[in-house]
């Protein structure tokens, strides 16, 4: 499990980091309450569920092979989607 706030601080630092591995980002979304759903393939669903009549978040990734290391840009899309909806 990683420490929420130093992590939230690595993601969010500039320039984008490239080496946040896929365990780390996994771990701090489910963190946060989102639930996971295995796609076809490598592809992985994460599910925030709603609240207060707000819609749910759903964000959708692909888990990266055959390096366990996630590419900026997945980390600057996932960033940009959860301060988007205040989660972040």
């Amino acid at each position: 499990m990683v420490n929420k706030e130093k992590f939230r601080e690595k993601l969010v630092r500039k320039p984008t980091p490239k080496d946040i591995k896929w365990s780390d980002l996994r771990s701090f979304l489910l963190g946060l309450g989102f639930a996971e759903e295995q796609g076809s393939g490598s592809s992985v669903r994460f599910y925030l569920e709603p609240v207060g009549g707000q819609r749910g978040l759903m964000i959708l990734l692909h888990r990266p092979h055959p390096e366990k290391v996630c590419g900026p840009l997945m980390i600057r899309d996932v960033v940009q989607t959860l301060q988007a909806w205040g989660v972040l």
